[in-house]
């Protein structure tokens, strides 16, 4: 089974339920997705809080996932999204 069609089923267990398939997605790609975050802030502890918040929303969003791209296209965009959004929340005047 190639690399996307893995990470596509690891999807679609997600979609039913399975937390050891979003386990093993977090696991593959937290690293990758946490180094983009880091790019996007430059604070470690910011940038884990959005990968993390990205497998939260993908877990509570989970019934209505709809994945048309490769899964770690789809996770790098979600990533990248939310750390615009983070970063443009702390760059508002106080």
């Amino acid at each position: 089974m190639s690399k996307s069609n893995k990470d596509r089923y690891l999807f679609s267990l997600i979609r039913q339920g399975d937390k050891d398939a979003l386990a093993i997605l977090f696991e593959k790609y937290y690293r990758h997705l946490n180094r983009m975050a880091f790019c996007l802030t430059k604070n470690r502890k910011m940038a884990d809080d959005i990968v993390i918040d990205v497998f939260a929303m993908l877990w509570k969003n989970r019934e209505t996932l709809d994945c048309k791209e490769s899964v770690s296209y789809h996770l790098f965009v979600l990533t990248h999204r939310k750390g615009v959004t983070h970063m443009e929340g702390n760059c508002l005047p106080s």
